[in-house]
């Protein structure tokens, strides 16, 4: 998918690496264990480039997780069948980015939380990628606010 590989050449250009695709097999029994159904495109991102090697991060303090960081109970939040999966964080955990599926199969969007304000930054994951490409600090920065 060339959204795909113009997010692993944004972070190339970063002298960031990728944590290299999980299998088929990894994500259908992440799937299944969590009882959920992941959108294709996200499905393509976990099998070509999982996130970034653990401890990276973009130049906007940005780092997208790996499918083992993603499959803790700490970044699957769950409640009344659907289920948000932290895909992302920014600054040690100052804010996280989730992408939301509604009961658990019909893909919601991607939020920007701090635990307490919620910002809905997209109508897919694809759409959050574009927006991460076009402008990585937006993405960065869209939950702090102007006094």
């Amino acid at each position: 998918m060339y959204i795909l590989n113009r997010l692993e050449e944004a972070w190339r250009m970063q002298g960031i690496s990728s944590s290299g695709g999980v299998t088929r097999a990894a994500i259908e029994e992440f799937e299944a264990r969590n009882r959920l159904v992941l959108p294709e495109l996200f499905r393509e991102y976990l099998r070509t480039l999982n996130g970034m090697v653990a401890g990276k991060v973009d130049h906007y303090l940005i780092a997208f997780l790996p499918l083992n960081v993603v499959d803790t109970p700490k970044c699957m939040l769950a409640a009344n069948g659907n289920v948000d999966i932290i895909i992302a964080e920014f600054s040690l955990w100052s804010h996280f980015y989730a992408l939301q599926l509604e009961c658990r199969q019909h893909e919601n969007g991607v939020i920007a939380s701090d635990g307490e304000n919620i910002k809905r930054l997209s109508s897919s994951f694809s759409d959050f990628l574009e927006g991460y490409l076009a402008s990585p600090a937006d993405v960065a920065n869209c939950l702090l606010r102007t006094h």
